[in-house]
């Protein structure tokens, strides 16, 4: 458990799950302590525990993508916490494909009911905080990207250093194109929440991603 983000308005705190590494984020308003589980890979025990300690309300699980590695720990979230389950509408196929390879590690996994399905422009609110949808494809159909003030979760699409994959069922290298654009057209100073590794930021991401570097000079 990681505090990775603070100010007077909103915390961020990460934690390193599941058997993939996932990122998951919790983020909370401070004034009226509701928040978001981003991307809950595995290791619900250690989600809840972290939970405990800060005694935040949680109103959304959102997933940027629905590969089994962001919503691993999804279903018992759900059974312990008065939240909704969200994602893109796009990745449903990707939701029940996941399924197989949850139940590698939790046998009677079952897919969560998607409470709420959000597209580009939409919004996550929570307290005083908004969390703005920027629709996100190339690693699945339905992968999504969360805004906030100077910070952004990517998921699988940007990471330091790298990008997303887009050789799995549903990836598409155009697409990821597009929206590796989409993200650079955010300020250098926004801090980038990947869903495996370490931070960044759109800047540095620029001057020092090669993959990020090639799509810019091929799209100029």
């Amino acid at each position: 458990m990681e505090l990775v983000y603070s100010n007077n308005n909103v915390r961020i705190i990460k934690l390193v799950v599941g058997p993939l590494a996932t990122n998951t984020y919790i983020v909370y308003d401070m004034g009226e302590m509701e928040g978001v589980i981003i991307d809950p890979g595995g290791d619900a025990d250690k989600i809840l525990d972290a939970l405990k300690r800060i005694h935040v309300d949680i109103k959304y699980i959102v997933a940027t993508h629905a590969h089994f590695d962001h919503v691993l720990a999804a279903p018992v979230l759900l059974d312990y916490l008065d939240a909704e389950f969200v994602m893109h509408r796009e990745d449903l196929e990707i939701l029940e494909y996941s399924t197989y390879l949850c139940r590698s590690y939790v046998p009677d996994w079952s897919p969560p009911e998607v409470d709420l399905f959000v597209d580009e422009g939409d919004e996550i609110v929570f307290g005083e905080t908004v969390l703005k949808v920027i629709h996100t494809p190339g690693h699945t159909p339905g992968s999504i990207s969360l805004l906030g003030e100077d910070y952004v979760f990517t998921g699988d699409t940007l990471f330091r250093g790298v990008i997303g994959r887009t050789d799995f069922p549903g990836g598409s290298w155009e697409q990821m194109v597009d929206s590796i654009i989409k993200l650079m057209a955010l300020p250098d100073e926004t801090k980038v929440y990947p869903g495996h590794g370490k931070t960044t930021s759109i800047g540095r991401e620029k001057r020092e991603n090669p993959y990020v570097r090639r799509i810019l000079n091929y799209k100029a």
